[in-house]
């Protein structure tokens, strides 16, 4: 990596001691075992001391060592230079895993199995423990061996959820924003009929041979008008959008007409200029649903495709694909001229 944006602090003595821990707790762990072997298999409250208290003390820790080593990366903010790019689907797919690989080091890539992995092997190791001290005596002198594998084992996993789950410096710049999110909406509106060319577009930001993505959205241009309008879509959590762009260009010295469509609002805003205040206008497609909501990603796209059809007809022709479209989306009594 390129060292003026990027500095791994961690020193060596660090990163030994972190190493000789994991080698060295097995064989301690085996001891401590076999230390209070009796007591384990002749009272509970041991035995649960054994297989919960102590792993449960040993994640914490381990979760901290990874922590410690996530955050001993520096971190010096360049200079960004922004552009727009835009991908498809497939494309951000690939485009989103294999940036995640390149810059773990950088980014809070933690998963739901990497905080529940120490707790599987916590409900794993408790439940051997309580088999073998009741019903299975005869393997009392494997619970040593056991616990010197399973308590190593949640260290290291703990290290790992830890690492992952941790931010440092850079992590602001290089984590991905709700590019998972965005992919969601894609997918749907992909399946829409009306739409015939769909993007992911971000803000793609490089320097010093760094590339970073910010503001991911969702960009969908309409059959037999791609040329003439597009709709943008943002979502902040997914199965939801948080606000939908829709743009329709005017003709020669007409100005663009313009319509935000926001979580809170539920109606589209329709504006002729940037300093309009602008006006909400009627949602045309027929729907059993009053107003729409952050859930309703196809109909309020289907709306947002109806507004600007419609809008676009004021001045054009329609043609037959056209007035397909709309009747497809239950407006009737449209007419081609």
């Amino acid at each position: 990596m390129t060292t003026d944006i990027i500095h791994n602090r961690a020193s060596q003595s660090l990163m030994a001691s972190i190493i000789a821990l994991l080698i060295m707790f097995a064989p301690v762990s085996y001891f401590i075992t076999e230390s209070l072997l009796l007591l384990i298999v002749n009272d509970v409250f041991y035995a649960i001391v054994i297989s919960v208290i102590l792993p449960a003390l040993l994640m914490m820790i381990g979760a901290l060592i990874g922590r410690l080593i996530k955050q001993s990366i520096k971190y010096s903010q360049p200079d960004w230079q922004f552009t727009i790019k835009q991908f498809k689907i497939e494309e951000c797919e690939v485009l989103q895993n294999e940036y995640n690989k390149k810059f773990g080091n950088l980014i809070q890539n933690a998963t739901f199995w990497h905080f529940m992995g120490p707790m599987v092997l916590i409900v794993f190791g408790l439940a051997v423990t309580l088999h073998i001290s009741f019903e299975a005596t005869l393997l009392t002198w494997f619970l040593p061996f056991l616990n010197a594998v399973l308590h190593t084992a949640i260290l290291i996993v703990s290290v790992i959820m830890g690492y992952r789950a941790s931010a440092n410096f850079a992590s602001s710049d290089f984590n991905l924003p709700f590019i998972r999110e965005a992919l969601y909406v894609a997918h749907i509106q992909s399946n829409i009929p009306a739409i015939s060319h769909i993007r992911v577009a971000m803000d793609m930001g490089e320097a010093n041979g760094f590339v970073i993505y910010k503001n991911p959205r969702v960009v969908s241009r309409i059959r037999g008008i791609e040329k003439q309008a597009y709709i943008e879509t943002w979502s902040e959590e997914k199965g939801s959008i948080s606000k939908m762009f829709i743009r329709l260009y005017g003709e020669e010295d007409q100005k663009d007409t313009v319509w935000w469509w926001l979580s809170y609002d539920r109606y589209f805003l329709k504006m002729s200029s940037p300093d309009e205040e602008g006006y909400y206008v009627r949602n045309p497609v027929p729907s059993n649903v009053r107003e729409l909501g952050v859930k309703d990603i196809q109909l309020v796209t289907e709306n947002a495709i109806a507004i600007i059809i419609l809008e676009w007809l004021k001045s054009h022709s329609g043609t037959a694909e056209i007035i397909e479209i709309l009747r497809d989306l239950g407006l009737q009594n449209i007419e081609s001229t």
